[in-house]
């Protein structure tokens, strides 16, 4: 799952640290004013999205020679959208 300052030896492991990382970071993120959650969906807003990606995956973090996490909140929205089609059955953009 990609949470780097945990140590996470299993899968469950893996994905328990990175749900504390979303709450934390939503959290963070309600603190400091922004909406975390949409209140008529119960999704994830566009806002935290950018919020979380931007920390998740810092552009130019020394990790990311390559500069990939430049596109990491863009394709993060998109996946995102992406799972809200698959769940109610409307056609995927």
């Amino acid at each position: 799952f990609g949470v780097l300052s945990v140590p996470a030896p299993t899968l469950d492991d893996q994905a328990r640290v990175a749900a504390t990382s979303i709450r934390n970071a939503a959290a963070r993120f309600e603190r400091q004013g922004g909406v975390a959650l949409d209140p008529a969906t119960g999704r994830y807003t566009d806002a935290f999205l950018r919020f979380f990606s931007a920390r998740y995956a810092p552009v130019g973090a020394a990790n990311d020679p390559q500069g990939l996490n430049r596109y990491h909140a863009q394709n993060l929205q998109r996946l995102y959208a992406r799972m809200r089609t698959a769940e109610d059955g409307t056609a995927q953009t």
